[in-house]
């Protein structure tokens, strides 16, 4: 077999590279050419990525002559960085959810930070709320949960007397799910779709301390005639209290004890939502 030497095959595909170019139409070479590209893949593809991760690699990267242990020092500051920066992060978005929860009241309090509990026989919360900063004596304080309390201030700081703290009074309803509803395991109310009012007329609820409310006044007959279990809510309706608030929550009824003296009255327990004692952050109402 006589054997085809290059150079006539090399003159060939420059005179076909030639023809393609110049005297064949475009339309026609066109259609050849995707055809033939696969030829070429198996070298160009790997020669391509080669291409761009040594472009990745040293584009734009000026010579660093620093020592192992500076770099590695470096890297370990940068890593803590951002792990303090992730949990900032997830703080926030934790804090934005919370004042998320009081709806359109969020958009008429001013969030203060808790500094802590008060040291003292009262329950009451510190905060960095100032006369300076606007705040004034009486404002009222919520949370995502409900009532905190009430707000006292000075030029160094402020207080808020809490909801539980004895001797503090407000006027209140019991309201409740009824037709069947679906409780949590703790007897709450897993929601508050279904609610309704269970007695018409106010009753009074105070501060018992240690994180507690109570209502002292249930009669039997009243008890019985609301049909109040625990986990019913007890809702603020005072008239001392700004209107925008009537309806918030205040706690929720933990317990339902007969007194002892006088057999013929019942004693209510309350609990709020949370522990107010171990709130962060609360929202005070500066706009009615």
């Amino acid at each position: 077999m006589p054997r085809l030497r290059f150079q006539p095959v090399f003159f060939f595909l420059m005179s076909l590279a030639a023809a393609s170019a110049f005297l064949i139409p475009p339309q026609y070479t066109a259609k050849v050419t995707p055809r033939l590209e696969w030829l070429f893949a198996p070298v160009a593809r790997p020669a391509g990525a080669a291409a761009a991760w040594a472009n990745g690699r040293s584009a734009g990267l000026p010579p660093d002559d620093r020592k192992e242990y500076v770099v590695r020092a470096e890297n370990d500051e940068l890593r803590q960085q951002n792990v303090y920066l992730r949990q900032r992060v997830e703080d926030l978005e934790r804090v934005n959810a919370d004042r998320a929860q009081l709806g359109d009241l969020r958009t008429l309090c001013t969030p203060v930070a808790v500094i802590g509990g008060d040291p003292g026989v009262r329950e009451s919360l510190a905060v960095e709320a100032s006369s300076l900063g606007g705040l004034r004596d009486g404002m009222c304080v919520i949370y995502q949960g409900g009532i905190v309390g009430t707000l006292r201030t000075g030029v160094a700081g402020g207080q808020v007397e809490l909801i539980t703290n004895p001797g503090k009074r407000v006027y209140a309803y019991f309201s409740g799910q009824r037709g069947g509803a679906a409780k949590g395991q703790d007897g709450r109310p897993a929601n508050a779709a279904g609610f309704v009012r269970l007695n018409k007329e106010r009753v009074l609820v105070e501060g018992a301390g240690k994180g507690q409310l109570v209502y002292r006044l249930g009669k039997v007959d009243d008890v019985k005639a609301w049909g109040l279990q625990k986990g019913d809510w007890v809702v603020l309706d005072d008239d001392d209290w700004p209107a925008r608030l009537h309806g918030i929550r205040i706690g929720w009824v933990n317990d339902i004890v007969r007194h002892k003296d006088n057999p013929l009255f019942f004693e209510v327990r309350i609990t709020p939502a949370a522990d107010l004692m171990k709130l962060r952050e609360v929202m005070v109402l500066t706009k009615q």
